[in-house]
């Protein structure tokens, strides 16, 4: 079975979760750790349109592997982003059903971002019922020349415009402010989960297209 490749997220996008769902996935641990990327990094909708919340992580973080990359607390980034999850789903369908889980995870101290970014997916896995889906984390690097694999390391980036493979990334879903901005695509599968609740599993069936 072909093994698709994955760059570690932060709360990943719909397009990243559409691939976990459907496909056998390994996410990438042990690559040189690079700044301004998903493993850091999400994005959210809120009544001023669409918000990056970024973790900061502890220097020095040039030639680390992910894995070994530490979360700094010099900010009180959790409940900075924790309020700003807050205003943007509060009034969702679903975030009375969540927000305590969630919030009990903000208020852990953590050291490593791989462990954080991994305890939220498991998470939004459980809560939108797809407890079966069971990711591998890496424990080398993996040579992008491996033929066995398909290899989405690079291309799920904030900094490039995504083409998504097999997936409608264009099906509209509800979204708080949808009346203000319309249908905003592939923000983090967080919004999907507050808007469309374990329901979401459905969405991410649907939009894939083998």
């Amino acid at each position: 079975m072909e093994m698709t490749l994955l760059p570690a997220t932060y709360l990943g996008n719909i397009e990243y979760y559409a691939h976990l769902v459907n496909e056998q996935c390994m996410v990438e641990c042990c690559n040189s750790y690079e700044k301004q990327t998903y493993a850091n990094r999400c994005r959210i909708l809120t009544a001023g349109g669409v918000m990056d919340l970024t973790i900061p992580v502890a220097k020095p973080w040039h030639h680390v592997m992910t894995k070994d990359v530490r979360i700094a607390y010099d900010e009180d980034w959790r409940s900075m982003h924790w309020r700003a999850i807050r205003a943007a789903y509060g009034s969702s369908p679903f975030f009375e059903f969540y927000a305590d889980e969630l919030a009990e995870i903000y208020r852990q101290r953590l050291d490593f971002l791989i462990d954080f970014d991994r305890k939220l997916e498991q998470t939004l896995l459980r809560l939108m019922k797809l407890e079966s889906v069971t990711p591998l984390y890496s424990e080398e690097w993996i040579k992008p020349e491996n033929n066995a694999t398909k290899d989405l390391r690079n291309m799920l980036h904030p900094k490039k415009k995504f083409v998504p493979l097999h997936i409608n990334l264009g099906e509209e879903y509800y979204q708080v402010f949808t009346p203000k901005f319309g249908f905003v695509q592939n923000l983090s599968a967080l919004d999907l989960l507050m808007n469309l609740g374990n329901e979401s599993r459905i969405y991410l069936r649907k939009i894939y297209k083998q």
